[in-house]
């Protein structure tokens, strides 16, 4: 029973002089006008540049996410093979206020399902039928818009 009282004498002294510690450390020092340690260390390392909790964009987010994506219409009348097609050509993109957003193709595929090369100009199509091409369209808001055009193409 005497090693027991000790023990425990032991543990609660060690809980006491633990609790002591802790409350010089962080509410004991002071240092100017800040008081503990966790408030001298955070005055100390003040975080440079901005400060986004102070942010209530709510309102804008609000604003952004009823925004309408970028329309992509098809303007590409009489489409022939062999000829080589800037994207201005076959799409006219615009965003909600009708401004031009920019656009690029995703993937173009012929009748037999294989991919076409896409140049950095523009597009050629090789023999006539109906082609798939998934257009992409960003405006300056980088709200993206998708869409998947079927181009009939017509002989040369």
């Amino acid at each position: 029973m005497k090693e027991v009282m000790g023990q425990y004498g032991k543990a609660v002294s060690s809980a006491l002089l633990a609790l002591l510690l802790f409350s010089i450390l962080f509410t004991g020092i002071k240092f100017g006008e800040e008081k503990g340690l966790t408030a001298i260390l955070g005055e100390r390392y003040k975080i440079r540049g901005v400060d986004y909790s102070s942010y209530k964009d709510g309102k804008q987010s609000e604003i952004a996410m009823e925004r309408k994506l970028p329309e992509i219409r098809f303007v590409g009348e009489g489409v022939t093979a062999g000829k080589e097609y800037v994207l201005k050509d076959l799409f006219q993109v615009e965003d909600e206020k009708g401004n031009p957003a920019k656009v690029h193709i995703i993937k173009a595929l012929d009748m037999a399902g294989r991919e076409l090369e896409i140049t950095g100009r523009g597009i050629t199509f090789s023999r006539q039928g109906v082609y798939r091409i998934l257009v992409k369209a960003i405006d300056s808001y980088c709200a993206e818009a998708q869409h998947e055009f079927l181009v009939p193409v017509g002989r040369r």
